[in-house]
């Protein structure tokens, strides 16, 4: 359970119109984000999107350069082998189709959310820990208009208070709908998105915990 649910979407949405979120400079984490975006929304439906090879090794190589791979034999976060990792992008694939026929009035239902929970729980694209952030990732690069980003340090950290979370889909299930609930604040989104990170309003309302969670 979120503690201080309403206050907190009040104060996501108060952050968002005083413009006060975290600023993306330019990376090769932004850059490969925008071009995945790009692919994705050039794509009609996620089928032709994932038949695309290309794109496979878009979402690999944009995840690692958002920290789910540091690149050595250390403690850090491994992925899994490139063709592991593909197949089993193309495993959950049965998963990924219904959940992009679902329209914006039908997020959050019932329905949706099994999708989104088998999706969830049949991901396996890590070696090490981190289920909650590689998953919720990967799905946001999938579905950017839909689901946000999450990671332990500042979005699960403030929204839960600093209460450590598991790796349960539950936790990320409760996020999703949590910013479901942001999203349907009265509040002209347009307005506050650009091409320098707020690019989607999930990746818009990620990068306002953010700022909040740094202050």
């Amino acid at each position: 359970m979120i503690p201080d649910r309403e206050n907190k979407i009040q104060r996501i949405i108060n952050s968002i119109k005083n413009r006060r979120w975290r600023s993306s400079e330019k990376s090769t984490g932004l850059y490969f984000y925008k071009r995945v975006l790009n692919q994705r929304k050039g794509s009609e439906n996620i089928t032709i999107f994932l038949n695309e090879p290309y794109n496979i090794e878009l979402l690999y190589a944009t995840l690692a350069c958002w920290g789910m791979d540091d690149g050595t034999v250390g403690s850090g976060p491994r992925m899994r082998w490139f063709e592991e990792f593909k197949n089993n992008i193309y495993d959950c694939e049965k998963y990924f189709i219904p959940l992009d026929s679902f329209k914006r009035h039908d997020w959050g239902s019932d329905k949706h959310l099994n999708y989104l929970r088998q999706a969830y729980m049949n991901l396996n694209l890590m070696q090490t820990n981190g289920l909650i952030v590689s998953n919720s990732k990967l799905l946001h690069f999938l579905f950017p208009d839909v689901l946000m980003p999450v990671d332990r340090r500042h979005i699960l950290s403030w929204i839960y208070d600093g209460r450590m979370q598991i790796d349960a889909v539950d936790e990320y299930i409760e996020v999703v709908k949590f910013s479901f609930d942001v999203m349907g604040q009265q509040i002209n989104w347009e307005d506050y998105l650009n091409d320098n990170g707020n690019t989607t309003i999930p990746k818009l309302i990620d990068n306002v915990i953010w700022k909040l969670a740094e202050e």
